[in-house]
């Protein structure tokens, strides 16, 4: 048996029902742990699979190994100096795994009411920077812990991602992207310009870094 075969039996077990069981995710992390670029048929060169970008060439990809009803297994491109932006996983746990190049990834715990507020306009726990290359362990997403992060690419990067439950189209477990700002800006500020779907952290951070957050797939 495969070690992708291993990962996509041990994560139906582990999540099945949309349960979750603790020392199943476990024996899922370390086998996670295993994976290179070889064991999902993509050259160990991150420069062969991400060639040189010409101006109109997409800042990232993705490809998907599996749509289960309890979990979805991805792989992501992501270029040099690009970023995946400020988004969250409503109530889902998440493994990443670097499978070449680097990223930093910068997290948030999510607030409680998160979702439920009229505002729209959210406080959140700034979590910090990490950095994450093909020689490091997986990332972890919660429910509670770090379930709110933007993902940058250090170098040209691909990684290796599972969610459970997975997302949904329609319904509570929609992926909402944010609006990172200050914390010294007003919520009546942000309203009068029209924000939405706004997030401030417990730390400060630069004008420079939130704008670096807030990035476009068009």
């Amino acid at each position: 048996m495969s070690i992708v075969q291993q990962i996509v039996k041990q994560a139906a077990a582990t999540f099945a029902g949309h349960s979750f069981d603790a020392a199943g995710f476990e024996k899922l992390t370390a086998l996670v742990n295993q994976l290179k670029p070889s064991d999902v048929s993509m050259p160990s060169d991150p420069e062969s699979a991400l060639a040189k970008p010409s101006e109109r060439a997409a800042p990232a990809g993705y490809m998907e190994i599996l749509d289960h009803a309890d979990f979805t297994c991805v792989i992501f491109l992501l270029r040099k100096g690009r970023a995946i932006p400020l988004h969250d996983h409503p109530g889902m746990h998440g493994l990443c795994k670097v499978l070449y190049g680097s990223v930093k990834i910068t997290s948030y715990d999510p607030p409680e009411t998160l979702k439920l507020s009229s505002s729209r306009f959210y406080k959140a726990k700034l979590r910090g920077t990490e950095a994450y290359s093909a020689d490091d362990g997986c990332h972890f997403v919660r429910p509670t812990e770090k379930n709110l992060h933007t993902i940058e690419g250090v170098t040209n990067t691909a990684f290796f991602d599972i969610l459970a439950p997975p997302y949904e189209s329609y319904g509570p477990r929609g992926c909402t992207y944010y609006t990172e700002v200050p914390k010294d800006v007003k919520e009546e500020e942000l309203a009068a310009n029209g924000y939405t779907d706004v997030l401030q952290s417990d730390d400060m951070r630069s004008e420079e870094d939130c704008r670096r957050s807030v990035w476009s797939f068009l």
